[in-house]
């Protein structure tokens, strides 16, 4: 599988991108990705309760899906799809 872009969903509401990309990079993904989106509504300032990640390397997006599908994202670990 090629694809590089891994979308985050059931993330706490409250999390920036900066949040994001620290949470990837304590499982181990930094410098594995050169951009994170996460869309927020912007009366209230809160995240959608997800966000896409691109990895630089197909084998990177396979190795979040695998430490990330099926556990709650941030503070307490991760959730992909």
């Amino acid at each position: 599988d090629a694809r590089t872009t891994v979308m985050l969903q059931r993330i706490p509401y409250d999390l920036t991108g900066n949040d994001v990309c620290r949470a990837l990079d304590e499982i181990g993904l930094a410098h594995a990705y050169d951009a994170v989106a996460v869309p927020c509504n912007h009366k209230s300032g809160r995240n959608l309760g997800y966000g896409f990640v691109n990895f630089v390397h197909a084998v990177h997006a396979a190795a979040c899906i695998a430490l990330c599908n099926g556990r709650p994202f941030g503070r307490a670990g991760s959730s992909s799809k």
